[in-house]
């Protein structure tokens, strides 16, 4: 991933300086904070109650989820995809190998990531209890 950082306004020739995203320190890497929007609100009330209800941290339960849908979804199961709905924008925290699976999930479903997120959420907080 390429990142423009500046443009050069001398002598406008609109040079920029181009850094490689893949080698820039980032402090709280792996972990990272994305936003979501068009998910239920009863859907993320599920999603953080079965949370505490596990004991589990809300970023563990997120990649549960989405392991859990990637895992479902490639073996072919049927799922009930969750339409995106009118609602607001909520910041979401996750490890990078959880947006990188839900990036994978967007490319082989043709899914928007709130599509992605959402059913996961909704699959992970509706399952049944062991």
């Amino acid at each position: 991933m390429n990142v423009v950082v500046a443009e050069n306004a001398v002598g406008g020739d609109k040079e920029a300086l181009v850094l490689n995203g893949n080698v820039m320190p980032q402090v709280r890497y792996p972990n990272i904070s994305t936003s979501v929007s068009g998910i239920a609100n009863e859907d993320w009330e599920a999603f953080t109650g079965r949370a505490r209800q596990d004991n589990i941290k809300y970023q563990d339960a997120m990649t549960l989820a989405v392991k859990d849908l990637a895992v479902a979804a490639r073996r072919g199961d049927r799922i009930e995809w969750r339409a995106a709905k009118n609602a607001p924008t909520r910041p979401l925290r996750m490890h990078d190998d959880t947006r990188i699976l839900i990036n994978e999930l967007i490319e082989e479903f043709s899914y928007k990531q709130n599509v992605i997120v959402g059913t996961a959420m909704h699959m992970w907080a509706n399952r049944p209890s062991v």
